[in-house]
C-alpha cells in the first residue's frame, strides 16, 4: 500500500507543530531552536522512508519521532506516566494499572519469578513478579530509555539494558545498575543476546543513522567491559534497520539478524547471517516476502529457524539456506517456541496470537482477552500452557495455551496519561486517556476506574473535554482530527 505524499507531509507537519510547541513551552516561552532546524534531518530521513510505507512500518516511523536520540537531543520532555494526587504535599499514585511493556523475561530455573521492563518511558522502570505475574514490584528505575534488555541464562542476578551509546547492567538482580558506553555514535539497540554456553559473550544489535541507517551489531567478550562494532551492509548502497537478531545455541559464532532495507527506491525485508561472530556477514533473504521483525531459533535442531515477517512466519531446516512459508496468512511482530515442545510455536501480532501445532505451517489465531501490539512473549518453561503477553497495554497471561488471556497488571502502574478531564460540578468525576489503550473513567477520585467503550479509529485521543453545564456530555478531540 503506498501512503500519499500529502498524507505523509501533513503528519509530519503536525509532528513538527508538536515538538515546536514543547520546546517552546519547556523553555519557558523563549524558543531554544527553530523547529525546521530541531527536524530538518529527521524529517528529510522519514520523508524519504513513508513515501512508499507499508502501513505498520508507517506507525514504527509514527513513534520513531519519539525515540530517545530525537527526544533527548532535542530536550523533548518525557510522556506522564500514571496519574497521581496530592493534598498534603506528598503524592500517591492512582493508576490505572498496566501501561507499555517492551521486555518481559522470566528467571531461567525458576518460573513464577518474572521481570518486565517500561518501553518509551523517562526513567524506564524494571518491575519483578515472585507470583507468576499475579502481582508487580518495582525494583528499580534505570535513567535513561531502554528499548531492550536480558537477563544472564546462567546468572540470573544479572541483568542488560540497552539505551543508545550505553549499555546498563546489573549484577543484583536489578537492585541497582551500572553504565557503559558501548559506541561513539547513537544506535537504536533493538535486542541483546547472552550467549548461554559463556555469559562473557554478549551481543547487542540494532542500527544508527549516518547518511543513511546502517545495521550494526556491538560484540563484548569479557562481559560488558569492552565492545566492538560490526556494520552489517546489504548490498550496494541500501540503508538497513535491524529488528530482530538471535544468536545459535549451539555456537556462539553463527548470529542472524533481520530487518528492513531501503535502496532508495523500494522497501524489502533484510535478513543477514554471520558464521564468525559477527566479523562477516552473508545475504540470506531468499524465497522470503515482507519486512522482518522476529527470529527463533529451535532449542533442539540449530538448523531449524523461523523468521516473523509482515507477510507470514517462514520455516528454514538448512541454518537458513532456503525457505517454506506457512500456509495462510499472518502478521507477526513477536514468535515464541514452545521450550517443551519445539512443534508448538505462538507468534504475537496486535491484539492477537497465533498458535502452530505442527513446527510453523499452520496457525489458529486466537483473541478472548488481548488488547495491544505485543512487544514480548514468553512461554513458560516449566508449564508450557502457561504464556505471557507484553503489549503496549499491559501484561496479559493464558493459563490454556493461548486460547483465552486475562491482564495481570496489580501492582504495575507505568501508564501514559496524555489527556485528562475534570468534571467541575463533581471533581472527584474525571476522565482520563491512557495512551495506546482507552478512555477510562473514575467517581471516586481514582480509587477505581472503569474502562469505556472503545470508539477510538487512529489509536489516540488529542484532548478531553466535559461540558460544564451537563456533566454527562464529553468530548473527544481524536487525533486523527
Amino acid at each position: 500500500m503506498r501512503i500519499k505524499t500529502s498524507i505523509v507531509r501533513s503528519l509530519f507537519c503536525g509532528i513538527i507543530f508538536l515538538a515546536a510547541t514543547m520546546v517552546f513551552a519547556q523553555s519557558g516561552g523563549h524558543l531554544m531552536r527553530p523547529p525546521q532546524v530541531i527536524c530538518q534531518n529527521f524529517l528529510t530521513e522519514k520523508m524519504l522512508e513513508m513515501e512508499n510505507c507499508h502501513p505498520a512500518k508507517l506507525k514504527l516511523l509514527r513513534q520513531q519521532a519519539f525515540y530517545p536520540e530525537f527526544r533527548l537531543q532535542n530536550h523533548f520532555p518525557p510522556p506522564i506516566d500514571h496519574l497521581s494526587k496530592s493534598s498534603t504535599g506528598s503524592w500517591i499514585s492512582l493508576g490505572p494499572e498496566g501501561g507499555w511493556i517492551g521486555t518481559l523475561l522470566m528467571h531461567p530455573t525458576d518460573h513464577n519469578i518474572l521481570y518486565a521492563l517500561t518501553y518509551n518511558s523517562y526513567p524506564t522502570q524494571f518491575f519483578k513478579s515472585i507470583n507468576g505475574g499475579g502481582t508487580w514490584n518495582c525494583v528499580s528505575s534505570i535513567p535513561d530509555y531502554i528499548y531492550s534488555a536480558a537477563i544472564d541464562p546462567n546468572n540470573p542476578s544479572v541483568f542488560y539494558a540497552a539505551c543508545g551509546m550505553y549499555m546498563y547492567k546489573s549484577i543484583d538482580s536489578g537492585l541497582t545498575w551500572s553504565r557503559n558506553q558501548i559506541a561513539t555514535v547513537w544506535p537504536y539497540i533493538s535486542n541483546i543476546s547472552v550467549c548461554p554456553t559463556n555469559s562473557n559473550i554478549i551481543y547487542a544489535a540494532g542500527y544508527y543513522s549516518d547518511t543513511k541507517s546502517i545495521m550494526v551489531v556491538y560484540k563484548t567478550i569479557n562481559g560488558g567491559n569492552d565492545w566492538t562494532s560490526f556494520v552489517v551492509s546489504p548490498p550496494g548502497d541500501q540503508a538497513g534497520w535491524a529488528n530482530c537478531f538471535a544468536v545459535s545455541p549451539a555456537d556462539p559464532n553463527v548470529l542472524y539478524i533481520g530487518g528492513e532495507r531501503y535502496d532508495g527506491y523500494t522497501y524489502a525485508g533484510g535478513l543477514f547471517k554471520s558464521t564468525d561472530g559477527g566479523a562477516n556477514w552473508s545475504d540470506i533473504y531468499t524465497g522470503i516476502s515482507g519486512y522482518l521483525y522476529a527470529i527463533a531459533i529451535d532449542p533442539t535442531a540449530q538448523n531449524k529457524i523461523y523468521i516473523g515477517t509482515s507477510s507470514g512466519v517462514y520455516r528454514s531446516s538448512d541454518s537458513g539456506t532456503n525457505w517454506t512459508m506457512n500456509n495462510g496468512w499472518l502478521y507477526c511482530y513477536e514468535l515464541a517456541i514452545d521450550p517443551r515442545n519445539s512443534k508448538i510455536l505462538y507468534s504475537g501480532c496486535s491484539g492477537q496470537i497465533f498458535k502452530s501445532t505442527d513446527g510453523g505451517m499452520n496457525w489458529t489465531s486466537y483473541q478472548g482477552g488481548l488488547k495491544g501490539m505485543c512487544y514480548s512473549l514468553l512461554v513458560d518453561h516449566a508449564a508450557s500452557n502457561t504464556i505471557y503477553y507484553g503489549s503496549s497495554v499491559g501484561i496479559f497471561k493464558s493459563s490454556n495455551s493461548g486460547v483465552s488471556w486475562s491482564e495481570t497488571n496489580t501492582g504495575l502502574i507505568t501508564s501514559s496519561i496524555t489527556s485528562m478531564a475534570v468534571v467541575p460540578s463533581d471533581p472527584k468525576t474525571l476522565y482520563i486517556e491512557f495512551a495506546n489503550n482507552a478512555i477510562f473513567k473514575t467517581t471516586d477520585s481514582g480509587a477505581h476506574w472503569n474502562r469505556l467503550s472503545e470508539f477510538l479509529a487512529c489509536g489516540n485521543i488529542g484532548a478531553l473535554a466535559v461540558n460544564s453545564t451537563s456533566p454527562n456530555i464529553t468530548y473527544a478531540l481524536e487525533g486523527s482530527g
